[in-house]
């Protein structure tokens, strides 16, 4: 079944307010709405099941929706929309709007309100429903039938502008039938000019280095996957690090890849080593940098929108702009060289990878087992579980294609990123769960098995909320309450759902199982324990 088909009764009614909403929604070049239906609401849908070019996926919670939305926008690298209702739903969706205004995602949430912000009165009353939604999100907008067509297309241009993020689109409930007024309305704030990018200053700081290094992050990869920023490294010879969201700028294949290694000692001697650091896209968090002690050089540059100072790295120049935008400007002002550090790195990945092994054999099993081509899609999300970190740090990406994280380290986030993933691409996609994570998600494998999407849920059953659990051990508490975790019987739910599920005690038993292609979705009940050792 594909994704969003429905009845198609007759043409959209663009003469409404709910009708201008959804073409204004087409005209921004959006396709795809996830949502959860509300009494408020019940008109829009009615509208939208009438838009041949808009699909609609309903999830089975607000959460879940807000992070297919997420998936669908880092895979398709486009915006998303996402559909609440009054109140609590769109208050159910503020954890998931703030990680995406940190990962700087791309999303138009559309919800309905009542009253203002001072007082509500009825159904779902929320007074401060703008407000919390602005404090999560990049900006909150009140669209009437009067604000007219292009305060509607400015309010969902902001989302695309960087820094990309969520916005908000607020309609007072009960007006979705009120009749359009095309003209006219508020004037938005003008979208920034595009900052003017120091090239000659960047270029002279890289003629003059002869050890560069960079540090990619998710905005090196938002508006071309990286491209620029993988050829700029080629050409001056730079390592590359990455962030968690970074990860997917490159592969094995490149000889200076480092990917998201920002923990390992041999890479911080590395970059004690380089005297110029570009830092592309990140906010330099403390699990992409172990911590704030991967060092930087003096000579340091961090290139993003916003252009911001760090706290923990005063020596880095803010430089204001695109990721993307600023590699391709110093392309052609920079001279091709031979890395400074090609062997170091072949050396490095060799000596980290081996020790990895020795560390936690049966993990890196898994992995190479997930590693195998076609085993593993290029799509694959992870939870905040130690499997998670596992797979993220050591599991090969595979271009185009990238690897999803929750920017927050969000339980529960990575089933409903896979979804949305596997709805931008058309493609297969993987999420990799711990059984807590799991059950946090567990309604949107009515969304996977409505749609017949082809995603593995590959889910680590250990009966305890494991992270959770070492960290207790690790203060002195044995005890047990809130840690151990009661599991229904996960095959019986894969078989209420109509989803196949398989068992695998080891790597090699779940080798077996990923060689063979699935017909639909699937889930793979993994028992071998993953350690905290990554």
């Amino acid at each position: 079944m594909d994704p969003g088909t429905g009845p198609k009764a007759r043409p959209n009614d663009s003469s409404t307010l709910a009708g201008a909403v959804l073409h204004g929604l087409t005209s921004a070049g959006l396709d795809t709405v996830f949502g959860v239906g509300g009494t408020h609401t019940l008109q829009l849908l009615g509208e939208l099941e009438r838009v041949p070019a808009l699909r609609y996926i309903a999830a089975r919670t607000e959460l879940g929706a807000a992070y297919m939305a997420i998936g669908f926008a880092r895979a398709a690298g486009r915006a998303a929309a996402l559909l609440t209702s009054t109140g609590p739903g769109a208050l159910n969706v503020v954890a998931a709007l703030q990680d995406a205004s940190w990962s700087c995602t791309p999303l138009v949430h559309l919800t309905t309100r009542i009253g203002d912000d001072r007082f509500a009165g009825a159904l779902h009353e929320t007074p401060a429903q703008g407000c919390i939604l602005g404090l999560a999100s990049k900006a909150v907008f009140d669209v009437g039938a009067a604000d007219g067509a292009a305060a509607l297309a400015g309010a969902i241009a902001v989302a695309a502008q960087h820094p990309r993020g969520p916005v908000n689109l607020q309609v007072s409930a009960g007006t979705w039938r009120d009749e359009w007024l095309p003209a006219g309305g508020p004037v938005l704030p003008g979208l920034a000019h595009p900052p003017e990018i120091p090239v000659d200053a960047l270029a002279s700081a890289i003629a003059a280095s002869s050890r560069p290094v960079i540090f990619a992050g998710g905005g090196a990869m938002a508006a071309d996957g990286g491209a620029a920023v993988r050829l700029l490294a080629s050409t001056i010879g730079a390592p590359v690090l990455t962030s968690n969201q970074g990860k997917g700028i490159g592969d094995w294949s490149d000889e200076l890849y480092l990917g998201p290694w920002g923990w390992e000692p041999a890479v911080h001697q590395l970059f004690a080593e380089a005297d110029l650091a570009l830092v592309f896209g990140s906010k330099l968090s403390a699990s992409g940098t172990g911590q704030w002690q991967l060092p930087l050089p003096a000579a340091s540059y961090a290139i993003g929108l916003p252009p911001l100072d760090h706290p923990r790295y005063p020596q880095l120049t803010p430089v204001a702009g695109d990721a993307a935008e600023v590699a391709r400007s110093l392309q052609p002002a920079v001279t091709a060289r031979a890395s400074w550090a090609r062997q170091r790195v072949a050396q490095l990945r060799s000596g980290v990878l081996a020790a990895a092994a020795e560390r936690g054999p049966a993990e890196m099993s898994c992995v190479a087992s997930l590693s195998a081509e076609p085993a593993t899609p290029r799509w694959v999300s992870f939870d905040m579980a130690k499997a998670g970190f596992w797979l993220m740090k050591y599991l090969p990406a595979r271009r185009p294609g990238t690897h999803l994280f929750s920017g927050y380290l969000a339980m529960g986030t990575a089933l409903p990123m896979a979804i949305g993933a596997a709805v931008a691409t058309g493609e297969p996609s993987m999420a990799v769960v711990g059984d807590g994570g799991f059950q946090m998600s567990i309604a949107e494998l009515a969304t996977i098995a409505e749609h017949r999407l082809p995603i593995t849920v590959l889910i680590i059953v250990d009966g305890l909320y494991g992270l959770l659990r070492d960290n207790r051990l690790a203060l002195g508490d044995a005890g047990t309450l809130g840690v151990e975790l009661w599991n229904p019987d996960l095959p019986a739910v894969a078989e209420a759902y109509g989803i196949e599920c398989h068992h695998a005690a080891d790597g090699e038993a779940l080798g077996k199982i990923l060689a063979t292609s699935a017909d639909g979705p699937r889930l793979i009940l993994l028992t071998s324990p993953f350690s905290r050792a990554w």
